[in-house]
């Protein structure tokens, strides 16, 4: 099964996996997932510190690599679909919306407990 991981997913993952549900840590650990980390959650994260509203989690890239993981980028086809994406006014997240594009295109379950993906067609596990 692939994976991605909504941003504070991401951030638990690496530094307090309690805050995760244990099927969260399970589907985490299991070497059978294929796990997908989006450079939108990484540059989420830098603007979340560049204003101040987050610590630093540390060498996110490196912590990256080091878990066996990559990025996922964003392509021309994500953009695409995000301008497709229907916009009811409910959820304006840009990276919210850009995750729940890369989930449907590359097929993958959203890892979060942010119920507000439920709106789109997409996969949500917590």
């Amino acid at each position: 099964m692939r994976i991605l991981l909504d941003t504070h997913t991401l951030i638990w993952a690496m530094l307090d996996q309690r805050r995760l549900t244990e099927q969260g840590r399970g589907l985490l650990t299991d070497p059978g997932q294929d796990i997908l980390i989006s450079i939108v959650s990484a540059w989420e994260i830098a603007i979340k510190q560049g204003l101040g509203r987050l610590s630093p989690p540390g060498d996110l890239r490196q912590a990256v690599y080091d878990a066996g993981l990559d990025y996922l980028p964003i392509t021309p086809e994500h953009c695409r679909a995000y301008s497709l994406l229907p916009h009811d006014g409910g959820h304006r997240d840009p990276f919210d919306r850009m995750l729940v594009v890369q989930a449907i295109h590359e097929d993958a379950h959203l890892l979060s407990r942010d119920a507000a993906f439920d709106r789109y067609s997409v996969s949500r596990i917590w």
